[in-house]
């Protein structure tokens, strides 16, 4: 028996061996994580949690199946899926992914699958199972069949599984191939068959545990199934999941995946690599970073080279490059893929004289040529696979230079064909008529081998492929029938042309001869000018054509809903010139050609963009388009609308947005339909479904996005299907408006209250963030630690009074910067100020020498910021203070409290000072928009959100962290002993070179993880070394303004994640970076609930004088912008040190970018109370040597970093020599 090679040499022969083993040995990786909506985490599965629901579910389906028995799937995208997948292999059952029928649609080609695998069991979800149409699951198909909701299933069931009989010959799953609904086929996988095309996936894409994966594609899907579900236990990747709708909806999200999690592998059909340069706009790239994208593989339809080109220009600016394409060939028949490239070499372009092609034969196209078309390689033959080019007639090898069926044999070759053995016969055991050599399977695809690398030429077959899915022709011909009744018998063929680069459905049709007489009748009453009509052959006319456009919009509109596909045009053929063989099969190739060449006219041509069509009109424009790009609106993508229905609906004076009323959202989507139809809106019929328009999934899949967008709530992307007409959708979108259901979505599926502005009441609450400080300042009325000084350093002529008028504009904008904290009743309150001014105080030092200048710069700044502690009650709590140093060089001194801005509040304040002194010394209005909430409506919808049980919610995270015990105070190494809980601050500044920042990067990217939380587990280490202490808890500013109304808003709106590491017994820096990334991803997860809640339950008696952490680090996303050029004058900003902290140590680093180089650099700030500069000088020289050891050496033990002691003898001197001798002579090396 064969054995196949994973991770630590583990011999496993079905998948069910190999994820227990990684059950066993990884328990606690992250095998995958899904993303809300394609932005959101969700939630996240590891490989021990995997390995427990699949052998509970197991348990479910072996007490109700049998070995060998069939179960379907059906599930939304999501982690569900993928454990009821597994959970059917641990059963030794069948699995038949398939997708849950939709509503108000009914699904033959689900009931066929259902049939055809005589299914006992469907899995599904117990939302699925409740939302299923009653009708549809009591036919025949579904008479016998259990229904089992798998997302309710008890892991304590787990341990009841039994260990099925399987082996490398077991059928896995059955994968039905897209295609006929009469005749469904499902493709027999063997686990043997499995593990070898996975093995050379691994090997072909080079990947591996360190690896990263974002996949958008259908889990029912052969590519989706097998590289982003099935692929991460084979590979031990991690891989980030999407919907396809949200891919669909905004192809941004595909490549923000890649970007956020530095993500290596991913990839799809050419039509999603064109929807991204088509849709992604060029200002969402701003922070894009695609430089770690090693394998885009491209497969499953044509690959064309000028998408290729298209997408290299548009996305190299953001680090893609040309040799990240990974082109593969492959289907459902071969498991996946059969072929493919190199990674990091371009892909192979061959060109090609389309003369010869035309003649199947190959020749490289010259100078003169008057057709040339570009073919890609798709690859070389994995190992273990062979190719053939084979003449589909005689069944021998072509000539080299012949093109012919592409025949294939090899271990990842399928079964065959499910209760099909004629199908299989023919299509998997095939033989060479001349040599007997065989078996081999015909793949139906035409294509050349030149050098071993495969190129494919088309299709011998007519199966259309669109957006990568496969539609067979007669499905959409048995369609067209039952809608029309004007074709003759096997008198419709179904096409596709390449549209703009896109292939699009055309159809030909023979006409009745009724309605040949009808046209000819019409004709003959127009003679033969076109002006020679009279009043009666203009109506009949007249009449002919709506008869006609009423035909086409049938047809649109059956097509769209029966297979999800746009209709692009069609035409009606005279009797007896339909293109059929002698036999009298309908010749489509020849079909197709009627919507490409003008020679044979039909009676009647239509396309999407005519409103009506035409009797005899060929539609040239439609030829043109069908060759050359246009500027008409050609993609169901594009945009759906240029006139500003905005402006007259839905919109509040000022701008904020309001209810729109049931007939502005009809409007709005008679507008949106009409553009996405190609048609005027006056021919919209709002009682009319979107399908009769033509609107495919993809459309209405973005249709559905912008509405969301022109509501600014979450919508439903079904939304079109579960509502089919205008009037419906419009109805219930007001009803949901007007009854508040339709309001934001969390991430765990609550529903949040709108973040809307409030009407001012005396006594406003404080928000949780604001109350803690309150706490701290009124028990330390002489406290300076929530002080936050800033310097704005001016050079250049500074007008004094545009500045103080900037100054107060800001105030005027920002309520917050007007609040104070009284008492009332026993509790604190926000007062806001209607009106507050600050009259610019200019101390001018311009006589004094420069050493006097100084110090009094000093003194000043230390009076404002040591002596002069805020009064919480009175205000004011934003102070300002201007000294001129010399005519055109003066230092404003900024002074505020913590409890009415934090660090992201300050660069807002910059930036909206620049702006509003740039205004004034123009004499133009502020070019600020109004902020649509204040900081009170903040404070106020966040005791709304926290209500008693979404608290008890939250908390449930924070109990489980708090049970594995309380963790220690952690103990560093002090000069002096710790006499408060509060100290003096002090800070030693660093820099980490960009060689090494690029290695850390690097480190990062192999190992699945941020550069934040290699960075924060390399300080869990550092500390670990000093204090002993292996469990340890590091806290992390966040700035939690995830919100759009957050964005502009000065306030205290961060929150503090607390990451805890347990170091363990002596463990592989590599083992703890694992435990830091899930860290950072649990505590990211949970951060919604506020600090103070958390403290409450973590340190319910000591919460304000007891640290829960003592150490902060701080990886800022942002860092305050250091100089901005204004007319005349520059600003540059200068961040002071805090005079106090509670924390040890706070390390505060940011990436700095120069056009020679990127480097990291900040602060250590610390407590001089407890360590003498030399002591945190070499905690630092610690941190940054572990740093550069590890991008090394990943495996290395964590006992045997080096660390400089604190307090060393002579023998401890010897040990820094000698390490320093050491980097030296690595680094002149």
């Amino acid at each position: 028996m064969r054995t196949y090679v994973s991770k630590d040499s583990h011999q496993a022969t079905t998948l069910v061996e190999l994820l227990r083993h990684r059950a066993k040995t990884q328990s606690d990786k992250t095998a995958y994580t899904f993303l809300e909506d394609g932005e959101i985490e969700e939630a996240s599965l590891t490989c021990g949690r995997l390995d427990e629901q699949a052998r509970a579910i197991a348990v479910r389906l072996q007490s109700i199946t049998a070995p060998g028995e069939r179960a379907l799937l059906l599930y939304h995208a999501g982690l569900d899926f993928i454990c009821a997948f597994f959970g059917c292999l641990y059963a030794g059952v069948i699995a038949v992914p398939t997708y849950p029928p939709r509503r108000n649609r009914t699904d033959a080609r689900f009931a066929a699958i259902a049939k055809d695998a005589q299914a006992s069991v469907v899995l599904t979800t117990g939302e699925i199972l409740a939302g299923l149409d009653i009708r549809q699951v009591k036919t025949p198909e579904f008479e016998n069949i259990h229904w089992l909701a798998t997302d309710d299933s008890d892991t304590e069931m787990a341990s009841g599984w039994q260990m099925p009989d399987i082996a490398g010959e077991t059928l896995a799953f059955l994968q039905y191939t897209s295609g006929s609904t009469g005749a469904p086929k499902g493709v027999m996988v063997s686990h043997g068959n499995l593990m070898h095309n996975l093995a050379y996936m691994k090997r072909g894409g080079e990947l591996g545990e360190v690896d990263t994966g974002v996949f958008w594609l259908p889990a029912y899907h052969d590519m989706g199934l097998i590289s982003g579900i099935i692929n991460p236990v084979y590979t031990g990747m991690h891989n980030i999941l999407m919907a396809p709708v949200a891919f669909l909806q905004r192809p941004f999200r595909w490549l923000r995946a890649m970007s956020r999690y530095q993500a290596t592998y991913s990839g799809g059909p050419n039509f999603a690599y064109d929807l991204c340069v088509d849709k992604v706009r060029p200002e969402d790239c701003k922070d894009l970073d695609l430089s770690h994208w090693r394998c885009a593989f491209s497969g499953a339809e044509p690959i064309r080279k000028e998408t290729l080109d298209r997408f290299t220009d548009r996305f190299g600016p953001y680090g893609f490059r040309r040799g990240y394409f990974y082109p593969c060939y492959g289907l459902a028949e071969v498991t996946l893929a059969a072929t493919g490239a190199f990674v990091a070499d371009e892909p192979i372009v061959f060109e090609a004289n389309e003369a010869h092609l035309g003649k199947h034969r190959v020749r490289q196209s010259s100078q003169g040529d008057s057709g040339v078309k570009f073919l890609i390689g798709s690859g070389h033959a994995w190992p273990g696979m062979e190719v053939m080019i084979v003449d589909p007639e005689t069944s021998v090898l072509c000539p080299l230079d012949g093109i012919g069926e592409i025949w294939i044999r090899g271990e990842s070759v399928a079964q065959g064909y499910w209760g099909q053995s004629e199908e299989t016969r023919e299509t998997f055991r095939t033989h060479l008529a001349d040599t007997g050599e065989g078996p081999f399977l015909r793949t139906g695809d035409l294509g050349f081998l030149k050098d071993g690398e495969l190129f494919v030429t088309g299709r011998l077959k007519d199966l259309i492929i669109i957006r990568g899915q496969n539609y067979y022709p007669q499905d959409i011909e048995i369609t067209v029938e039952r809608a029309v009744g004007f074709i003759k018998p096997n008198g419709c063929a179904a096409t596709s042309i390449t549209v703009e680069r896109q292939e699009r459905l055309v159809i030909a049709m023979e006409a009745s001869r009724e309605l040949t007489r009808k046209i000819k009748a019409v004709r003959k009453q127009q003679g033969p000018s076109p002006n020679e009509h009279s009043e009666q052959s203009a109506k009949a006319r007249e009449e002919l054509d709506r008869t006609m456009a009423n035909l086409a919009h049938r047809v649109r509109e059956a097509v769209a809903r029966e297979h999800e596909i746009s209709l692009y045009a069609l035409a009606f053929v005279k009797p007896g010139e339909f293109p059929r063989t002698t036999s009298g099969k309908v010749r489509r190739r020849a079909c197709r050609a009627l919507f490409l060449e003008e020679k044979d006219k039909p009676l009647f041509f239509w396309h999407e963009h005519d409103e009506t069509g035409g009797v005899g009109r060929m539609g040239k424009g439609a030829q043109r388009r069908a060759h050359h790009p246009s500027s008409g609106p050609m993609n169901p993508m594009g945009s759906v609308g240029s006139e500003s229905v905005d402006s007259k609906m839905g919109t509040a004076p000022g701008g904020a947005f309001a209810h729109p009323t049931q007939d502005a959202i009809t409007a709005w989507l008679i507008a949106k339909t009409a553009k996405l139809a190609g048609i005027s809106p006056k021919k919209i019929d709002t009682g009319r479904s979107f399908a009769y328009y033509g609107l495919n999934s993809l459309a209405m899949v973005g249709l559905s996005g912008e509405l969301s967008k022109w509501l600014d709530k979450p919508v439903a992307t079904t939304l079109a299907y579960d509502y089919p007409t205008i009037d419906a959708m419009a109805r219930h979108i007001t009803d949901k408006i007007l009854t508040l259901e339709f309001t934001h979505g969390k991430q765990d599926g609550t529903q949040l209250p709108d973040l809307i502005p409030i009407p001012r009441q005396d006594n406003i609450p404080l928000s949780f963030a604001e109350h803690r400080y309150w706490l701290y300042q009124t028990s330390n009325p002489d406290g300076r630690l929530f002080n936050i000084p800033l310097w704005l350093r001016f050079t250049g002529k500074l007008d004094v009074g545009v500045l103080e008028q900037g100054l107060n504009g800001i105030i005027r904008r920002h309520e917050i910067l007007r609040t104070t904290f009284p008492v009332v009743d026993g509790s604190p309150v926000q007062s806001i100020s209607p009106v507050s001014h600050v009259n610019l105080t200019v101390k001018d030092l311009q006589e004094l020498s420069e050493e006097k200048q100084s110090n009094e710069v000093k003194r000043l700044t230390d009076e404002e910021i040591q002596h002069r502690p805020f009064d919480l009650a009175r205000g004011p709590l934003f102070r300002v203070t201007l000294m001129r140093l010399e005519e055109e060089s003066h230092i404003l001194l900024i002074c505020a409290h913590h409890i009415i801005l934090d660090a992201w509040s300050l660069e807002i304040l910059l930036r909206e000072l620049a702006s509003l002194y740039t205004a004034g010394l123009s004499g133009n209005p502020p070019p600020l928009l109004p902020l649509p909430i204040q900081y009170a409506d903040y404070a106020v919808w966040q005791h709304r959100v926290l209500t008693p049980e979404v608290r008890e919610t939250k908390l449930d995270y924070w109990r489980q962290w708090l049970a594995r015990g309380e963790p220690p105070p952690l103990e560093l190494p002090t000069d002096r002993q710790r006499l408060a809980t509060v100290g003096p601050a002090d800070t030693v500044h660093y820099r980490l070179p960009s060689e090494l920042v690029g290695e850390l990067k690097v480190l990062s990217q192999r190992a699945g993880s941020t550069m934040f939380a290699t960075v924060v587990t390399a300080l869990a280490v550092v500390l670990y070394r000093y204090s002993g202490c292996r469990d340890i808890v590091i806290g992390s500013p966040f700035a939690n303004r995830g919100r759009p109304e957050l964005e502009q808003m000065i306030g205290i709106i961060g929150t503090t994640l607390l990451l805890r590491f347990n170091i363990g017994d002596n463990p592989r820096f590599s083992d703890v970076l694992h435990q830091g990334r899930q860290t950072v991803q649990d505590a990211m997860a949970n951060q919604d609930l506020p600090f103070e809640e958390m403290t409450k339950i973590l340190q319910p008696e000591h919460q304000y004088s007891s640290p829960l952490f003592r150490v902060l680090i701080s990886f800022l996303p942002m860092v305050l912008t250091e100089e901005l050029v204004l007319p005349d004058v520059t600003m540059k900003s200068i961040p002071l040190d805090l005079v106090e902290t509670r924390r040890d140590l706070y390390l505060i680093m940011w990436e700095k970018k120069t056009p020679s180089e990127s480097f990291l650099q900040g602060w250590w700030r610390y407590r001089k109370d407890l360590f003498d500069e030399e002591t945190v000088r070499k905690i630092m020289e610690s941190f940054q040597a572990i740093l550069k050891t590890i991008v090394t050496e990943p495996e290395k033990l964590v006992d045997e970093f080096f660390v400089f002691p604190i307090h060393q003898d002579n023998a401890t001197q010897t040990r820094i020599d000698e390490y320093y001798k050491n980097v030296t002579t690595e680094e002149e090396r």
